[in-house]
C-alpha cells in the first residue's frame, strides 16, 4: 500500500517482491525428507504473527499439519486469554501439536475444547523425532516461537 501511494507501479512492486528476502527465522519454508515441510517461524512469536503462521500452514494440502511450540513468552497480563485463543486457533487448523513447555498448557487445552486430543507434551528433542520419524503420512511442520536449541537442531536436520 505505502508503494502504491508513492506511485510505484504493480509491474514494479512485483519486481522487487521477487527479490525480498525475510530474515533468518521468520516464515522460512525447507524440504524436508520424505517430501515433506518445515516452516521456520523461531525468530519471534506474537499472537497475529501466530495466526497467520497457522493460516500459512492451511495451504500444505493433503499433508498433516504439526505445530511445534512452547507457546509465547513475555504476554504479561493478557497471557491466559491469548493462549486460550492459540488453542483455539490450533483446534482449528493443526493435526498435531506438539507443546515443548508446559508453561501455558492449560490455557491452550481450554481454548482447545474437544480438540485437546491433538496436543502432547514432549521436552525430549529425540522423542519429537522419533515421533517424527515414525509417520509415514506426509506432514508440514510448523516450528512457532522460541523452541529449545536441541529440538530445533534435530527438526531441522531432518532430511
Amino acid at each position: 500500500m505505502v508503494a502504491l501511494n508513492e506511485k510505484v507501479t504493480w509491474d514494479q512492486i512485483e519486481i522487487r517482491l521477487k527479490t525480498l528476502s525475510l530474515p533468518e527465522k521468520t516464515m522460512q519454508l525447507k524440504k524436508i525428507k520424505g517430501g515433506n515441510y518445515l516452516v521456520d517461524d523461531t525468530y519471534n512469536a506474537t499472537p497475529k504473527g501466530f495466526e497467520a503462521a497457522f493460516r500459512y500452514l492451511y495451504l500444505f494440502k493433503g499433508k498433516k499439519k504439526i505445530v511445534v511450540t512452547p507457546g509465547i513468552i513475555e504476554l504479561g497480563e493478557e497471557s491466559g486469554n491469548v493462549h486460550k485463543k492459540i488453542g483455539q486457533l490450533l483446534a482449528r487448523f493443526a493435526d498435531y501439536i506438539v507443546l515443548t513447555s508446559d508453561d501455558f498448557i492449560d490455557e491452550i487445552r481450554e481454548g482447545m475444547g474437544n480438540s485437546r486430543n491433538k496436543l502432547v507434551l514432549i521436552k525430549d528433542s529425540n522423542q519429537i523425532k522419533r515421533l517424527l520419524s515414525e509417520n509415514d503420512e506426509k506432514y508440514a511442520i510448523l516450528l512457532e516461537g522460541r523452541i529449545p536449541l536441541k529440538v530445533y537442531q534435530v527438526l531441522t536436520l531432518l532430511k
